[in-house]
């Protein structure tokens, strides 16, 4: 029988970076491997221009070679890897000639830029602005939406700060630009964003402005969540399926809000994860990373969704394993779910809008139990 991991391939990391930036087109033996595509990126990003791109005017071409490996993924490399291998070939193939660091301007590589929807631009906009209160100028983003003219604009960067969805492109970038590398945690949750601003502003000697952010951010995010923590989140039972890197910050943001975690599944490789948040999602949360669909379904069976008040995942398990609990759809791919206004997950405010859903999800689930019952 063959096996069906929920794991997505290389090239589909590498389409999601073209997606985001809409005069890019990749060439080289490692852009042939995003042909055999997995199918998702259409049915997840309603705004994307990536099918409809030709080669010539207008369009920027930059050369990414496969270095081994193949569309099968016997290497091990998957759709995480093809997203930071695609984000280190713009470092090597964008002209970035002339660069000269300006006071307050920072580059930021890293963040999953999943698609042109209201979510994805606005974590762009939230993490411009959380840079702009520290900095005063707005950040060159790696990526944003924004075409190749504007990636340029880091020749003019002071530090480069990498999030953990382009940890090499963001070393290749600070390298080439012969400036500092700044390595931040993704800003996901109350106090990861808090560490990310206490860091950035002790490393841009910006102590007194990250004091003053994170207080006034608090100031206004915590009164809103008093309410909802007792109802939907105290003692509360979660599953997590998708990105490992969003799944480690969920499981730190449900311990803080005092719920825990039945279940994780990581759909992709163990290896983008340090050995110890690796082992600490496997032992507070049974976390399992890319186990074949039918193990899967086997796993979470009716006992397992019992004991679980929501599941937050992507697409890729919702299609593979039907909750019999309250569900919110997060992550890539999500193509059940879409974004006509700004709707961030970054920053303080987008876990409060993250949270928000995630409770009316939740009581949901109550109903929905309550009904079969």
């Amino acid at each position: 029988m063959t096996k069906r991991p929920l794991n997505l391939p290389f090239g589909e990391g590498v389409r999601l970076a073209a997606n985001a930036v809409p005069d890019l087109m990749f060439e080289g033996a490692g852009a042939g491997l995003a042909k055999g595509s997995a199918g998702f990126l259409e049915r997840h990003d309603a705004a994307s221009t990536l099918s409809s791109r030709k080669p010539g005017r207008g369009i920027t071409a930059v050369s990414l070679e496969a270095g081994g490996r193949d569309a099968a993924g016997s290497d091990g490399a998957d759709w995480l890897d093809g997203y930071d291998a695609a984000l280190e070939a713009l470092v090597k193939g964008l002209d970035l000639s002339g660069a000269k660091p300006r006071a307050g301007c920072v580059a930021l590589v890293g963040h999953l830029m999943d698609r042109n929807e209201g979510d994805g631009l606005g974590n762009a906009l939230e993490l411009e602005r959380m840079l702009v209160a520290l900095a005063g100028k707005k950040p060159c983003l790696w990526l944003s939406g924004k075409p190749c003219a504007a990636l340029s604009e880091a020749r003019h960067a002071e530090a480069v700060v990498s999030l953990p969805h382009g940890r090499k492109a963001g070393a290749a970038l600070a390298r080439k630009l012969k400036v500092r590398l700044i390595e931040a945690e993704l800003p996901f949750g109350l106090d990861r964003t808090r560490r990310f601003i206490e860091l950035l502003g002790k490393e841009l000697r910006k102590e007194s402005e990250a004091r003053a952010f994170v207080k006034a951010e608090l100031d206004e995010v915590i009164p809103r969540l008093e309410w909802s923590v007792p109802h939907a989140f105290l003692n509360r039972r979660f599953a997590f399926a998708g990105d490992p890197h969003y799944g480690a910050a969920f499981a730190e943001l449900i311990a803080e809000l005092g719920g825990s975690l039945a279940g994780m599944i990581v759909t992709a490789g163990p290896h983008h994860l340090a050995k110890a948040e690796r082992t600490a999602l496997v032992k507070t949360a049974g976390a399992r990373f890319a186990p074949d669909r039918s193990e899967a379904a086997r796993m979470w069976d009716s006992g397992f969704w019992g004991r679980v008040d929501l599941l937050v995942a992507n697409a890729l398990l919702l299609e593979a394993v039907k909750p019999a609990t309250g569900w919110l759809e997060f992550g890539y791919p999500s193509c059940l779910t879409h974004s006509l206004l700004e709707d961030p997950c970054l920053g303080f405010q987008g876990c409060l809008g993250f949270l928000s859903k995630a409770a009316t999800e939740t009581a949901k689930g109550f109903c929905l139990k309550a009904g079969e019952a």
